[in-house]
């Protein structure tokens, strides 16, 4: 599933940033152990990087009406959340513990 990034993001407390020139999205917040997480992705790469370290997506981040779409598990994972997919009501459940 695919969520605009902010939605995604500062849901769990991360800061989100947009550098128009190099369409690309900052994610800034923390991990599962507390750490920093730092979280790099430009529109239509097939990789992020996390904290200096490429990592593949399951699918492109796309912009779409001045939004930039990215995989809800990718960011909310990397930001320390656990995400389940519930097939009897067709919902994400995302849980952060503090």
């Amino acid at each position: 599933m695919i969520l605009p990034s902010r939605f995604v993001a500062e849901s769990p407390g991360a800061v989100v940033g947009w550098n128009e020139e190099k369409e690309r999205v900052t994610i800034k917040g923390k991990d599962k152990d507390g750490g920093d997480a730092t979280i790099l992705i430009t529109i239509g790469a097939e990789y992020a990087t996390v904290n200096g370290e490429a990592v593949k997506l399951d699918s492109p981040v796309f912009l779409e009406n001045d939004c930039t779409y990215i995989p809800i598990r990718f960011i909310s994972e990397r930001l320390g959340a656990s995400v389940e997919w519930n097939e009897n009501d067709n919902s994400v459940i995302i849980t952060k513990n503090n």
